[in-house]
């Protein structure tokens, strides 16, 4: 009976799609699923497609897309290879198999395949953007800047100002870093990772008032901004601004109760306070606290929340 429901489903999806007569019609159909992360309805669609068009390689690609996002990697492999048997210069092709040889850590392959999207294509800055990051997820930042650089020259574009800033900062070149992340901010204004990034850098360069400024920005635009909150409390810890750090700090522990580094920061501020209270009771009410937060952090596991940028590193170094 089931099998039968699945059969009447499916030409019932074929039906509905009778009229789709050239290849950019089946594809709007299947985008239509996909969207709704429907990939099996989407494959129905592709069958029909391809039976139809059976020698284009772009529904193959797309059929491999599917297979993909089901999580059938040899599927979406097989599917990848013939439509390049089909159109070897279909970028899209070797620029897919670039993903899912780098989600497999076969970053051998993964290069490959990048590089040769990039010989078809050598005008395309979104190949250079990708294979820049795949750059900097090695740790190979030289060739990562240069990639990021042909990618600006291209067409420059936020994200990738936002990417070569944070590879100066990790090579501890703040102002160059803030260069960056100035024209990031300057192209997409609302750019809360670019906002965070800038803020953080302007902390480093002793920059305060404007670094604040740019952490207040970030919570204006999204009030739940783990990371704005997070570094605004790191920023005002540093400054000894230690009741406007513990709001920041709390406020980042209700929006993300499992980031550890928020419960280990408020663990500093409490201590802090300790030292500067006059009454011995508030005092021990504060290690007391600290005493707490520290032993959360403790059972808490890492990375539980948004990556707060390097201002976990900076707020320590400030103490």
């Amino acid at each position: 009976m089931k099998k039968n429901i699945c059969l009447l489903f499916a030409f019932a999806v074929i039906a509905a799609n009778i009229f789709a007569v050239t290849v950019d019609e089946y594809i709007s159909a299947v985008e239509e699923y996909f969207y709704q992360n429907k990939f099996e309805e989407a494959l129905v669609i592709l069958e029909e497609a391809k039976r139809v068009f059976p020698e284009n390689a772009m529904l193959h690609q797309i059929t491999g897309d599917m297979h993909y996002r089901l999580g059938r990697i040899a599927l979406a492999l097989e599917y990848s290879f013939r439509a390049t048997e089909l159109d070897p210069s279909l970028v899209d092709a070797h620029s897919f198999r670039f993903l899912v040889f780098r989600s497999l850590h076969n970053y051998e392959e993964a290069l490959r395949h990048i590089n040769r999207a990039l010989q078809l294509e050598p005008e395309n800055a979104i190949l250079y953007h990708t294979r820049g990051l795949f750059f900097d997820q090695l740790g190979w930042f030289d060739l990562a800047l240069a990639d990021l650089n042909r990618a600006i020259e291209i067409s420059p574009s936020s994200v990738s100002f936002h990417e070569r800033g944070a590879i100066y900062a990790t090579l501890g070149n703040i102002e160059r870093a803030l260069a960056d992340f100035n024209e990031a901010v300057r192209l997409d204004s609302e750019s809360m990772r670019s906002l965070n990034a800038r803020g953080t850098a302007l902390f480093v360069l002793g920059r305060h008032d404007e670094s604040l400024a740019d952490f207040d920005t970030v919570i204006r635009l999204d009030s739940n901004n783990f990371s704005g909150y997070f570094n605004r409390g790191a920023a005002n810890l540093n400054l000894d601004r230690l009741d406007e750090a513990l709001r920041d700090f709390t406020r980042a522990i209700e929006i993300d109760p499992y980031e550890r580094q928020s419960f280990q920061f408020r663990s500093v501020v409490y201590e802090f306070l300790a030292e500067q209270a006059s009454d011995p009771e508030q005092a021990q009410r504060y290690l007391q606290l600290a005493q707490e937060d520290e032993a959360m952090a403790d059972r808490l596991e890492t990375g539980g929340g948004d990556d707060p940028t390097p201002f976990v590193r900076v707020a320590l170094e400030g103490m």
